[in-house]
């Protein structure tokens, strides 16, 4: 059994943590030792708000809201 891993950033004020998002891969062992065509199994992965992007929803809110509600320029957003 293997895995496949995405991660995104989620902001909280003045802390940001990594979110991981663990996705199963399951195959048919028997059937790889037969030589028997695999069947693999993939759970579905969460889709991100831009691709290839670690942006979580709530990290993309609040600098928006930092820029276009506070007026804040981006450089000034730490």
């Amino acid at each position: 059994m293997s895995t496949e891993t995405r991660q995104k950033l989620k902001i909280i004020p003045a802390e940001v943590k990594v979110i991981k998002h663990v996705r199963y891969v399951y195959a048919c062992r028997r059937c790889e030792r037969e030589e028997i065509r695999t069947l693999v199994v993939i759970a579905p992965m969460p889709q991100p708000v831009y691709p290839g992007s670690l942006a979580s929803p709530s990290i993309l809110a609040y600098i928006m809201n930092q820029k276009y509600g506070a007026g804040l320029p981006l450089y000034h957003q730490e």
